[in-house]
């Protein structure tokens, strides 16, 4: 019988988020006879709930891993790693998010682990930082890349900086993009909760409610548009550092009535389905998992021009994209949605038909699936020269 590859997904944080989904698809997706496959992150999260319907997959808890940067609780942490990684005997540590992505590549290269990936959903480092700021990421990422074997980005536009950047070598760097299953989304669940019929639009989002995300420019457009659009009503899901200040600004602009909190959801598929217009207001992304799943729900996009976006929303197609701040484009794309039922229509269709072209999940199990068995195969090589 052929012996199981035996793979380690670390992660920081075990929090809803678009790292921890796409996570959750690979190793839900991989063929348990041929993987032996162990999830790693900080507890207390939805990923280990969701991951428990696969019982084949193990979940280790690691309480000392924390989001916050602490010198003597990181070191303590990294020969922790290193100590597991040497008893484990894994085949192949692949990372996610920026702090398990490098103390997890160090950590299994000093336990002898034979491939080491990081998935790069986002890189860290942002031309908008303060300098000193920018520059340490940069090295931080470049140091890590030393004893890895491999990054994976999910955009090309961080394929691009990656080299740019001289982040690491072109041949340990390559590009994968996220994908999801199909989704069955539900219409009716949402408005009969908000107790809305359907002459009224939604204007939704789902995102996690931190500084990366332009709260303050999602807040704006609302204002704006709810002021010339009566017969609209915004619905935010997700939860985040910044929820109770998001609160207090609806309360303050006298929006309560027009903008709903509805926290974190895990029936998001159903919500889509009743949502006409889907928003993504971010200062920096990756490829945001909230949107490929709008397109698979055939929504129209309306989102900033950052980060991956721009592969995922094609403006006047699927969508429209709008540059950092802008509230004024933001404003009139919405509107022009709202007026014109036919539009929405064709592009939420053009949105569907990009996501089922090219970011479906079996597409990207497929890929990294590929990308594993060639990285051990290339090690063994190595190993037996």
């Amino acid at each position: 019988m052929k012996k199981k590859i035996k793979l380690l997904h670390l992660i920081t944080l075990s929090e809803a988020g678009g790292a921890q989904k796409v996570l959750y698809h690979i190793v839900s997706g991989l063929n348990p006879e041929e993987y032996d496959i162990t999830v790693m992150a900080a507890p207390g999260g939805e990923l280990f709930s969701w991951l428990k319907d696969y019982p084949y997959i193990k979940l280790w808890p690691l309480p000392e891993m924390e989001r916050e940067i602490v010198l003597t609780k990181d070191f303590k942490l990294l020969l922790k790693l290193i100590e597991i990684f040497k008893k484990e005997k894994f085949d192949i540590v692949h990372c996610h998010s920026t702090k398990a992505g490098i103390l997890g590549r160090i950590a299994a290269f000093f336990g002898r682990v034979p491939v080491r990936i990081f998935t790069v959903h986002g890189w860290v480092f942002d031309l908008n930082q303060p300098l000193l700021k920018f520059l340490f990421y940069v090295w931080a990422e470049r140091l890590a890349g030393l004893f890895g074997s491999m990054m994976v980005t999910v955009s090309r536009e961080d394929y691009r900086k990656g080299l740019e950047y001289k982040i690491t070598r072109k041949e340990k760097l390559t590009y994968i993009p996220n994908g999801l299953p199909e989704i069955i989304t539900k219409k009716g669940k949402l408005r009969k909760a908000l107790g809305i019929s359907d002459e009224i639009k939604i204007v939704g989002t789902v995102l996690r409610l931190a500084p990366p995300k332009d709260l303050e420019l999602l807040l704006k457009t609302a204002e704006l548009v709810i002021k010339n659009w009566d017969r609209v009503v915004f619905v935010v899901v997700g939860d985040g550092p910044q929820k109770e200040w998001l609160r207090a600004e609806i309360l303050k602009r006298g929006l309560s009535e027009k903008i709903h909190l509805l926290g974190h959801r895990e029936d998001v598929y159903d919500l889509l389905g009743d949502f006409d217009v889907f928003t993504l207001f971010s200062r920096h992304e990756g490829l945001p998992v909230s949107i490929l799943e709008a397109m698979a729900a055939g929504l129209p996009v309306v989102a900033s021009k950052v980060g991956g976006i721009p592969e995922l929303v094609y403006e006047g197609e699927n969508g429209f994209l709008v540059d950092e701040g802008d509230g004024k484009k933001a404003f009139h794309a919405i509107i022009s949605l709202l007026q014109d039922a036919e539009l929405r229509f064709k592009m939420g269709k053009r949105s569907f038909f990009l996501y089922s072209e090219n970011y479906t999940v079996e597409k990207m199990v497929s890929s990294y699936d590929c990308l594993y068995k060639k990285l051990l195969k290339d090690t063994e090589a190595v190993f037996d020269g």
